[in-house]
């Protein structure tokens, strides 16, 4: 179990400058977090234990920057994308701190990636136009690259946790659709016709968390829920919530965070499925708090936030009252 009390922030004089170190990711195995800092200029990927201690950069970029780090499956390696003008994607290896390039030959770059469930492949999105994108599947090392859909705007892949069907984004005479593609037979279905925004498949079920815009303003959200081996779908939220962002299920997969705007802030929000239920986790006045993710405990919450005046990487009790810096001033 991951204790705030045992957390390592030793001192690191070299550094004296403010930097920004964020978008953080847990190992499945709960023993790292990658995230992305710039102290070396550029934004780099860079590597610690879950405690805080050991940090490592496994790139260092002089003309490009890393986003969005992810795990493998078996935490061996980071996936993640890196580009300037458009991004590619790439993978390292914590093993030996490899770093592949998996998809060079993209004319108009690759994103939007995700791991399969059982770290084989590779879905992602190649943006071609205004008008379309397509959504492809590759093996783990870049090879065996295929086509699964194009045009439309297909966008934001997703695996179910079976690994046998795709979730994604499509557009359909200006509205946002999510639509699901078996793999083997490329069936496609339309999950849900309503404008969704933002969604995140539960880790060991059927059931779909998104986001559509309230009828209040654009800046408000609804969150439903629909099943996707029937289809059926209902609002979670009764009340709009400004702006919700960044949806992490829990592992039990009975509640889900999110981030939404506090005072002028972002906060960490959370949303109880049974009974329903949405609390807000932390201080509107604790700065802008934004990339939620559970500890396999579902007591503690990894987080980015810039309540100590820079942006660093935090971990929190799930009721939000105790918080620590993992980086501190390393």
């Amino acid at each position: 179990m991951f204790v705030l009390g045992c957390i390592v922030t030793p001192l690191n004089a070299q550094n004296t400058k403010e930097q920004y170190d964020g978008q953080p990711a847990l190992s499945p195995d709960g023993t790292k977090i990658a995230f992305i800092s710039d102290r070396h200029g550029n934004n780099d990927l860079w590597l610690m234990d879950s405690n805080g201690s050991n940090l490592a950069s496994l790139t260092s970029f002089t003309d490009m920057d890393a986003f969005f780090p992810q795990w493998s499956p078996d935490s061996q390696k980071i996936l993640f994308l890196a580009g300037k003008d458009q991004t590619s994607i790439y993978v390292a290896s914590i093993l030996d701190s490899t770093v592949q390039n998996l998809t060079p030959n993209f004319a108009f770059g690759a994103g939007q990636a995700q791991w399969s469930p059982d770290g084989k492949s590779i879905a992602f999105t190649e943006i071609e136009s205004a008008e379309n994108s397509t959504l492809w599947i590759m093996d783990s090392n870049g090879e065996n690259i295929r086509e699964l859909v194009t045009g439309n705007h297909n966008n934001f892949p997703r695996w179910s946790p079976n690994g046998k069907s795709i979730a994604y984004t499509v557009t359909n005479n200006s509205e946002i659709q999510l639509a699901l593609t078996e793999i083997e037979t490329n069936k496609t279905r339309i999950l849900s016709p309503n404008n969704v925004i933002e969604y995140a498949w539960a880790s060991k079920s059927n059931q779909i968390i998104y986001t559509t815009h309230n009828s209040k303003g654009l800046i408000y959200s609804d969150i439903w829920l629909v099943q996707t081996d029937t289809a059926s779908e209902f609002k979670l939220t009764d009340e709009p919530i400004p702006l919700v962002m960044n949806l992490a299920w829990s592992p039990d997969d009975k509640t889900v965070l999110f981030r939404s705007i506090c005072g002028n802030n972002a906060g960490i929000m959370m949303l109880t499925l049974n009974p329903k239920s949405v609390i807000n986790i932390t201080n509107c006045q604790q700065g802008n708090n934004v990339f939620p993710t559970w500890f396999a405990d579902s007591e503690h919450i990894l987080l980015q936030s810039n309540r100590s005046g820079k942006t660093s990487i935090w971990v929190m009790s799930s009721d939000g009252k105790e918080a620590v810096d993992l980086i501190g001033t390393q």
